[in-house]
């Protein structure tokens, strides 16, 4: 939810310009050029000042549309994979674990899904290219292999 602080600037800024442009348009009296002037500044900088709050809370619903985004991505995720031995694997319509290991330590602190790679410098062991976790390469990786 938008910072109150912020809704309630832009809903002052936008209460203030609408009394100034009601002022300016009931009067029936022939301003004086100053009165005027200073009348019209304080129009603009209450709109301004209502335009920024409004920037505000269009920058924070935006930021908190990307994290339901990036939580609903995680619950999907969380839907679609099951652990096996040290790693994630997608599940088949059985519900058992099929096709290549993602790495269990980014799905568990990230709930990202990153595929395991061969470590080239040990062929029994793979390796996270994101978090660079190592584990001991499993033959056979899943059942649907035994």
């Amino acid at each position: 939810m938008p910072d109150m602080a912020s809704v309630s600037a832009a809903l002052s800024g936008l209460k203030t310009a609408t009394e100034i442009a009601r002022y300016l348009r009931s009067t029936e009296t022939a301003f004086e050029t100053a009165d005027l002037k200073l009348q019209i500044a304080d129009l603009v900088d209450a709109l301004a000042t209502a335009k920024l709050s409004m920037a505000e809370v269009q920058d924070e619903l935006m930021a908190k549309d990307d994290e339901i985004r990036r939580l609903q991505q995680a619950l999907d995720n969380k839907a679609k994979v099951v652990r096996f031995r040290l790693a994630y694997y997608k599940v088949d319509e059985a519900g058992q674990p099929t096709g290549d290991p993602y790495c269990s330590s980014c799905f568990e602190q990230h709930h990202k899904l990153i595929h395991l790679n061969q470590n080239p410098r040990a062929r029994m062991e793979s390796v996270c290219p994101a978090c660079k976790s190592v584990f001991p390469r499993q033959i056979p990786q899943t059942p649907d292999n035994a």
